[in-house]
């Protein structure tokens, strides 16, 4: 007897059929799709006897997010969403909440264009607004329930902000009552607390929009757009689709990890001492301004981790003088906290990135775990300088120490 399928799979197997005979849509009315929501789900049928409702009105998103979708901003789950509307329908409706920054470049872009005495703008200036409003947008846009979207809508009628406003998702969650099955109750107080911190912000994110707005209408943009195949996204995005058509026909799943790593890079260059013997450029010094930025944007998975007073065990150079460019051309800081060997056995230490990187491509000369090292040994074979990536010792000094680190693997 031949193994039963678990059931989401044989939904899938049956929907495949559906769609080769022409009957799909029939299938889905009365079956649905495993991890969508629909008229169909158990969940769904529940809530219309619960509510004693004469059908189902759902939304575009309310379909599309499975029955256990709950609301990252007033934390309820569907059933505790839906409810009956005016007509005894069940109502199901999730809304993309997004900042109204695209649509107010895009009228100011238009206003300034018109009123030109010449019209230069051209349809690059279009897409050109259109690319750089998100990056004057407050929020992504993300989908949110109903209640918490009109939420938005009565807190600005409440304190009057401008119309072009809307209230982030965190916003909105710290006005907001929420309880099942109902609208949610707005604090005008808080909701004021939350435009009053936004109000400047918003102002100069104002500005900001008409300045684009001027640079498109006066033909000065300077976006180039692309062939939209070309783009990585959508080229990882195609050869995806036909990883998944392929692997439908056999019942299998495959993404492009499993597809990439079918095909393993050649083997590794001959030379594995050639990053010891590179030339790096002196850089300059980072300034306080310098670093007071890298902490301010730092993880604190870095930057946090060590005290002001911190030193690199391994190469003595202190916090700030561990802090160097990247290859990007960033200040960047970074440490690693790992097991060395030691006389007395393993221990954990945190070292800079110079160090830890150094241990790693030793390792890989011998053909060892980095762990295998002791700090001493990376200290006597670095040559470090304020701000500056390690250089290195010669190659007798190396080898020496590679040598004795070889001999310890066969004990």
């Amino acid at each position: 007897m031949p193994e039963k399928l678990p059931y989401h799979t044989q939904i899938d197997l049956d929907l495949l059929e559906a769609m080769k005979d022409g009957t799909q849509q029939e299938y889905l009315l009365s079956n649905g799709v495993h991890g969508l929501d629909g008229p169909w789900s158990q969940q769904s049928q529940q809530l219309k006897t619960q509510f004693n409702a004469k059908g189902f009105h759902f939304n575009r998103w309310w379909l599309l997010t499975p029955p256990d979708w709950s609301c990252s901003v007033c934390k309820r789950e569907k059933i505790g969403i839906a409810r009956t509307d005016k007509n005894g329908f069940l109502s199901g409706h999730l809304h993309e909440h997004h900042d109204h920054m695209t649509d107010i470049v895009e009228n100011l872009f238009a206003e300034v264009s018109s009123n030109r005495k010449q019209v230069i703008a051209t349809e690059q200036g279009k897409k050109f607004i259109r690319k750089i409003a998100n990056s004057i947008s407050a929020y992504d846009a993300t989908v949110i329930c109903s209640d918490c979207n009109a939420a938005d809508a009565t807190a600005k009628k409440l304190i009057g902000t401008p119309k072009d406003f809307s209230f982030s998702p965190s916003e909105i969650e710290s006005f907001i009552s929420a309880y099942p099955n109902t609208a949610h109750q707005v604090d005008k107080t808080s909701a004021s607390k939350a435009w009053q911190k936004q109000e400047d912000t918003f102002q100069s994110r104002m500005s900001l929009a008409r300045q684009l707005a001027q640079i498109a209408a006066e033909n000065q943009q300077w976006y180039q757009p692309t062939n939209q195949q070309d783009l990585p996204n959508n080229i990882e995005k195609k050869a995806q689709r036909h990883l998944t058509a392929a692997a439908s026909r056999r019942n299998e799943t495959i993404d492009l990890l499993d597809y990439l790593a079918a095909f393993p890079p050649p083997p590794p260059r001959t030379d594995l001492t050639k990053w010891r013997k590179k030339k790096w450029k002196t850089q300059p010094k980072p300034t306080n301004g310098d670093i007071k930025h890298l902490v301010a944007v730092a993880s604190n998975s870095h930057w946090g981790a060590v005290t002001n007073d911190w030193k690199c065990p391994c190469c003595g150079r202190l916090k700030k003088e561990t802090v160097h460019k990247n290859n990007k051309g960033e200040w960047s800081f970074s440490v690693r906290t790992s097991s060395w060997n030691s006389d007395e056995g393993r221990v954990i230490e945190t070292v800079c990135n110079d160090c830890f990187t150094t241990s790693i491509q030793l390792a890989k000369e011998i053909e060892v775990d980095r762990s295998c090292f002791k700090i001493s040994e990376i200290a006597s074979v670095a040559i470090s300088q304020p701000n500056q990536r390690h250089r290195f010792e010669s190659d007798e000094i190396i080898l020496q120490i590679l040598s004795g680190v070889e001999q310890r693997k066969y004990w």
